[in-house]
């Protein structure tokens, strides 16, 4: 589901769903791609306009800050690949949001960020 070289961490919330807490919100996957390198999936059903940016934003600061948090959901993995190494001490996070379209404009506020965030495509 997040495309070659990325493999999403199972996620088990009481009541079913399948997002991952993640500070006081909830992003609906974290994953970790094929560099070791943390994914944050946030999925919506909607056009996506600018108010998407910090919501996300807030997810990986807070994956960011709670590393710790992050290897243990990876370490409860139980079908975790053994050729993956991560460096929890200088996490690297991308952020990713589907949706059926993304307003133009935020496209152009997200280019503008200096955070490791692509538009279109890695």
């Amino acid at each position: 589901m997040l495309g070659p070289g990325r493999r999403a961490a199972p996620s088990s919330r009481q009541g079913g769903g399948a997002g991952r807490d993640v500070g006081k919100d909830t992003a609906y996957a974290v994953g970790i791609d094929s560099d070791g390198n943390i994914c944050i999936l946030e999925m919506k059903n909607c056009t996506v306009d600018a108010t998407i940016i910090p919501q996300v934003l807030q997810y990986a600061f807070w994956v960011e800050s709670n590393p710790d948090s992050i290897k243990s959901l990876w370490l409860e993995c139980d079908n975790r690949p053994d050729d993956i190494v991560i460096t929890w001490g200088g996490v690297q996070v991308s952020i990713l949001i589907v949706a059926p379209s993304i307003l133009r404009s935020t496209l152009d506020l997200v280019v503008k960020i200096n955070y490791r965030a692509a538009a279109g495509a890695d």
